[in-house]
């Protein structure tokens, strides 16, 4: 079968498309999150025929129903970029394929300038017939096409990878990898003609089926994990070379448990004048949390409590935001995307302390109702050597 990416010797990073945003809600509004609280379980069997179902409009996937799970799983978590690799350089015809619009989109010979933008599209649409094709006579085991997102994606057992593939006569593997680039070292693997395969009910131009693998998160990396990017990789084309196969991946989520990401930067300096105070001196400290994520950030708090050898005499907390002296308390609230917010904390060098350096250290920002990347950006403590 015909079911192939071409081969090129190729890597490349593709550009984001600016009408679609990481962790885009694509084709659906976005629904406020019951709860951020997913399930611990790490299952990793593809599931049966008689475990899933779905429903289209048209050839565009809406919705994924698992039995015994009350969720509906109808949100795609779509790529921001995505890279590739086609380890012959001879390969030449990788084609992005649209069935609704009369067949070829782009092909990769057109240059990275028009494939690229094609490619990623295809793979940010719902439409399981807008996909692509890979080359059928140099597709290598080592080649790949990975899925990456800026902003993590939270693991877990009712979160799901939907491989989609023409034919079901290729054989695949799914891996995931963390921030650092690190794999999980957890694989599905997707076996040509097996009954991993399931019928879509959907045809592609050539007669053959869209077949559907699909497989909890877990099978790529444990609950909770954050997930920065997944791959698929041809593992059964010919080691010398041959037919790969065609299709594309969707990451399904359902809007009940839709986890916001949030990526709060915690950022403190010392704005007076003299990082050498002597005892009785004023020393004051600034505290900016950012919200750089794709979503607004509720509940937000983070503690900064003036450690000994100063005393807080002041502080000055934005209108809708509160702060403890007594125990370093800092409840911000809601604080939407893209904003920032700050605290300023004023305190006098006590007596006695002449020759030490005293540390004052904030802890992170948080937000129990979304998930956040990690710490890059944090400056969390500032230093001051008393006089």
């Amino acid at each position: 079968m015909n079911n192939s990416f071409p081969m090129w010797t190729q890597w490349r990073t593709l550009l984001a498309i600016p009408l679609l945003a990481l962790i885009c809600l694509v084709n659906a509004p976005i629904a406020a999150a019951q709860s951020c609280d997913l399930p611990t379980g790490n299952s990793t069997a593809a599931l049966t025929d008689a475990e899933v179902s779905w429903s289209f409009s048209g050839t565009d996937i809406d919705t994924v129903t698992i039995l015994g799970e009350a969720l509906t799983f109808n949100q795609l978590v779509v790529p921001d970029t995505v890279s590739y690799q086609w380890a012959s350089p001879a390969a030449g015809d990788q084609t992005v394929w649209r069935q609704s619009t009369g067949g070829l989109i782009a092909d990769i010979t057109d240059g990275p300038a028009i494939f690229d933008p094609a490619l990623l599209a295809a793979l940010q649409d719902r439409d399981v017939l807008h996909y692509i094709k890979q080359d059928p006579n140099g597709i290598f085991p080592t080649d790949y096409i990975e899925f990456e997102y800026n902003s993590p994606v939270i693991a877990a057992e009712n979160r799901y990878l939907l491989w989609v593939e023409r034919g079901g006569n290729n054989t695949v593997e799914l891996e995931a990898y963390d921030e650092s680039g690190a794999s999980f070292g957890l694989t599905a693997n997707i076996v040509a003609n097996s009954a991993t395969y399931l019928d879509s009910g959907l045809d592609y131009e050539n007669g053959q089926d869209a077949m559907f693998a699909v497989f909890p998160m877990t099978a790529v990396a444990p609950a909770g994990s954050l997930i920065s990017s997944v791959r698929y990789t041809q593992t059964g084309a010919p080691a010398s070379g041959g037919d790969g196969g065609d299709g594309k991946l969707f990451v399904m989520v359902s809007d009940q448990n839709f986890c916001p990401t949030s990526d709060l930067q915690t950022v403190k300096t010392l704005t007076s004048a003299d990082a050498t105070p002597g005892e009785g001196d004023t020393v004051t400290f600034d505290i900016t949390v950012t919200n750089n994520g794709d979503s607004d950030a509720t509940n937000v708090s983070l503690t900064d409590l003036i450690p000994s050898g100063m005393t807080c005499t002041n502080h000055v907390a934005p209108a809708g935001t509160t702060y403890d002296q007594g125990n370093g308390l800092w409840t911000i609230g809601t604080l939407t995307n893209s904003s920032s917010v700050s605290l300023t904390l004023e305190a006098v060098i006590d007596a006695g302390e002449g020759g030490n350096t005293i540390t004052n250290t904030t802890s992170p920002a948080v937000s129990p109702d979304s998930s956040d990347p990690g710490s890059t950006g944090d400056d969390l403590s500032e230093s001051v050597v008393i006089d």
